[in-house]
């Protein structure tokens, strides 16, 4: 058995050199129930190199093992992996980073509202609504509907645009500031239109006011 070797370092990296797809992702499995977590580190050259394998299962783990471990590469990961063209590889990443609370990444989860998969989309959202608080009501157990989606995409639009020069952190709070936004209609996730009237005020109030519209 893989996890019955990893005791032995220069073993375990024998079994992952040998390239076959099973045999790596046993030792990422044995690495996720290596007891005490600290010992992971010792195996960074397996994880920095699983987290770009040509297996996707590879990849996630190796993203998960950098993460619980706190390792300083797991931000640039989860970041690359957010462009992965496997689908669970973004939505791993996203999750990771919603976990992490990483605040320094919103530019790139940002992006991710316009993911090719509702999946993606809608927990990037979820993501953004946690690590900013721009929902109030919202909690972590609650699924991202259509009106949230929408007021999230709104919101990032104007974000995004006001603050494309600096980097957002995750105490960046939306409710205290003021600004106008304009008049258009947005997707949300499922394609679903919604009209936004122009409006001056706290962004949290727009939420309130975003109505289903029809294509024009």
């Amino acid at each position: 058995c893989i996890r019955d070797r990893v005791g032995d370092e220069a073993d375990l990296l024998r079994i992952w050199s040998g390239g076959e797809i099973l045999h790596r992702r046993a030792v990422m499995d044995a690495l996720w129930e290596l007891q005490p977590r600290e010992r992971v580190v010792e195996f960074e050259s397996v994880l920095r190199e699983g987290a770009f394998c040509r297996d996707s299962i590879v990849r996630e783990f190796a993203l998960l093992n950098l993460y619980t471990v706190k390792h300083p590469e797991w931000r640039n990961v989860a970041h690359a992996q957010l462009s992965d063209p496997d689908i669970m590889v973004r939505h791993n990443a996203v999750e990771v980073l919603r976990h992490g609370m990483a605040g320094g990444l919103l530019h790139q989860l940002g992006h991710a509202l316009e993911d090719s998969e509702p999946l993606v989309r809608e927990r990037a959202a979820a993501a953004i609504v946690e690590i900013t608080g721009i929902l109030p009501y919202w909690q972590s157990y609650h699924r991202v509907d259509q009106r949230a989606f929408g007021f999230v995409k709104i919101w990032w639009e104007g974000v995004a645009h006001s603050h494309a020069s600096e980097p957002l952190s995750a105490t960046h709070r939306p409710r205290s500031q003021t600004r106008q936004l304009r008049s258009g209609v947005l997707e949300d996730f499922a394609g679903t239109r919604f009209a936004v009237g122009n409006t001056d005020g706290k962004p949290t109030l727009l939420f309130f006011f975003a109505s289903r519209g029809q294509d024009s």
